[in-house]
């Protein structure tokens, strides 16, 4: 009797303990950050952007508009159990470049130099209009659904009745209807 007691308190410490370690937090780093010492090489001025590339690597994201930069960005994330992530840090190196592709500017900026805070990039105006677009969509969608081609609004649930169903509820209707019964 003694044995069995003793192995489900066992059993029952070992859960208490890899579930008290399930709940703590866990860090991650997503991204890259190229170290100082390579940082330190690029001469603006005299590199390009196949130099640098070949200096650092090639970055997480580059200028959408005429390829004008190259950024390397750096995030450490907190998860924890089943919590949304949270971003403690983010680095961000912005090299640009100039019309002829050497290299104009190198800039770093951290998660105080974000304008929206640390759970949001900065925006644009161009990304502001873009994520407009998906609630008008939507409601245009959805109008659409509640206005089809015909002009005749939809009718909620349950709707009319179709096909034969209907057929015998309009006959029993149009039969009570006329008082036979």
């Amino acid at each position: 009797m003694q044995g069995k007691t003793g192995r489900a308190r066992l059993a029952a410490a070992t859960v208490m303990v890899v579930a008290l370690g399930a709940c703590s937090a866990s860090y991650r780093t997503h991204g890259y950050m190229p170290p100082e010492d390579e940082l330190q090489q690029i001469v603006p001025g005299v590199d390009t952007q196949a130099s640098v590339e070949d200096l650092i690597g090639v970055p997480n994201a580059s200028g959408v508009r005429d390829n004008s930069g190259f950024y390397y960005i750096e995030t450490e994330m907190r998860h924890f159990a089943w919590r949304r992530p949270e971003i403690m840090d983010r680095q961000i190196l912005a090299i640009t470049f100039d019309q002829a592709g050497i290299v104009d500017n190198i800039s770093t900026y951290g998660l105080e130099d974000e304008p929206r805070g640390a759970d949001h990039p900065p925006r644009d105006q161009e990304h502001r209009r873009r994520d407009r677009l998906h609630p008008q969509a939507l409601r245009q969608y959805r109008r659409a659904r509640r206005q089809p081609a015909s002009g005749r609004p939809v009718t909620a649930w349950p709707g009319p009745r179709t096909g034969p169903a209907r057929s015998r509820h309009a006959a029993v209707m149009q039969f009570a209807q006329s008082g036979a019964i």
